[in-house]
């Protein structure tokens, strides 16, 4: 491999593991991410619920597919456009909704980033995603089976170990909860 293609290799897979990261700290203050979203009165409490736990999925699953390598021009360059959309709402968040922007729930209540912070945290993941393209990925003839074998099992994890309470009132007649500890 020559040093290009590694550091490449080596931005890919660390912008992947921030993608996965802010997945599963939203995923483990799930309530407090749902609530965020819903006080900018966009959607009704029940279809907030289903559109965090989505963007949770694609989130994880895009940062999987990042530091695999997998369809790496598509993954790369819609990395990209998460990251200038979510700053791009950044600056705009104060014009158009009253939320909090104490904690931009990037990475849910377990790390605390304010609006500020997480400008400067997109622009330095933008700025590095430049040299992700040094890196061509991987190819092989089945990667469109373990796409699709991720999207599903992101989007059944997110949506089984807590599921919107609207599902878990018609299974089991109460809110699931996730057991942090056992978490």
């Amino acid at each position: 491999m020559k040093s290009k293609q590694i550091i490449g290799k080596v931005i890919s897979v660390l912008i992947g593991l921030v993608f996965i990261a802010s997945a599963v700290t939203k995923y483990i203050s799930i309530d407090a991410f749902d609530m965020f979203i819903y006080e900018h009165q966009l959607f009704p409490w029940i279809f907030t619920t289903f559109i965090t736990r989505f963007l949770i999925a694609v989130e994880c699953c895009l940062g999987i597919m990042l530091a695999v390598g997998i369809y790496p021009k598509v993954i790369k360059t819609t990395v990209i456009a998460f990251l200038v959309f979510f700053s791009v709402y950044i600056l705009v968040k104060p014009a158009f909704f009253n939320v909090d922007s104490t904690n931009c729930h990037c990475f849910g209540t377990v790390l605390i980033l304010t609006d500020k912070q997480t400008l400067i945290k997109n622009i330095i993941l933008l700025a590095l995603s430049y040299f992700m393209f040094w890196d061509k990925g991987i190819k092989f003839d089945w990667q469109k089976y373990l796409v699709i074998f991720l999207g599903v099992m992101s989007l059944a994890c997110v949506y089984m170990i807590n599921m919107p309470d609207v599902i878990s009132y018609k299974l089991y007649g109460r809110a699931a909860q996730i057991d942090n500890e056992k978490f």
